[in-house]
């Protein structure tokens, strides 16, 4: 029982943590984000059915995901790193 309320400290502080440098790191990049939307979304409305759909549709997928998964950060309530390789954890934001 102490093994399993350890492990819940341990977790709940990872969480924290997680938390704090998700707020830290979002607010670093929200305007630079914003301001490729804003790009994004010029280029669609000039290029949208040219040569360059191709390459915009492909910024403008990958931008969302981006933002996506800022989102999915902001609004972790457990702690849901795994195991990645070895003694390296990464977070699992798959759905």
């Amino acid at each position: 029982m102490k093994e399993q309320l350890t492990a819940l400290e341990v977790s709940q502080k990872r969480l924290e943590a997680i938390q704090e440098l998700v707020v830290r790191i979002s607010q670093d990049v929200r305007l630079p984000l914003e301001s490729m939307r804003k790009t994004i979304d010029l280029l669609v409305a000039e290029h949208g059915a040219g040569n360059l759909k191709t390459y915009i549709t492909i910024i403008d997928d990958n931008l969302s995901r981006i933002e996506k998964k800022i989102v999915q950060l902001k609004e972790l309530k457990t702690d849901k790193t795994v195991t990645y390789v070895k003694d390296i954890r990464m977070f699992d934001l798959s759905e």
